[in-house]
């Protein structure tokens, strides 16, 4: 029976130590090229599986910002109170800003999103409803002021 490996092929590994090993980490996450895990999850047979490693606070602020971005995309309906949209898809959008940046990339991205839409759409509306308003109090003033 033949042995694959050439004994060569592991002599040339490199070998780094842990103060190397973080340092090369930091830059990983530094460009966004790594995502910590530990290890032991996979290992152990734990149910903790996230790659923010359990990190919580993160995918509650990422959630948060995605209900937030869908509410204020409802918010659009309101007319004169589309404002509260606005200020909905504001917070989100921090939030989900914040999210992104601590490890929780799925809800946040799709929080960013629908934060950025909402936070548009609101913001025409309620200016399409302030110029509404507008010419119908200039409409009743010309009207008003025939007689």
């Amino acid at each position: 029976m033949t042995n694959n490996y050439e004994d060569n092929d592991f002599r040339e590994q490199e070998v780094l130590s842990e103060d190397e090993i973080k340092e090369r980490q930091e830059k990983k996450r530094a460009k966004g090229q790594y995502y910590s895990y530990n290890k032991n999850d996979y290992y152990n047979g734990s149910k903790n599986n996230s790659y923010n490693n359990g990190n919580s606070n993160a995918t509650n602020k990422g959630m948060t910002s995605l209900v937030l971005g869908i509410i204020s995309l409802f918010c659009i309906f309101l007319g004169q109170a589309s404002f509260i949209g606005s200020i909905l898809a504001i917070v989100g959008l921090i939030m989900g800003v914040d999210a992104r940046n601590n490890g929780d990339r799925t809800y946040a991205k799709t929080g960013i999103i629908l934060n950025t839409i909402g936070l548009a759409a609101t913001l025409l509306v309620t200016i399409a409803c302030i110029a509404c308003l507008s010419c119908v109090g200039c409409s009743i003033f010309n009207y008003a002021g025939r007689f």
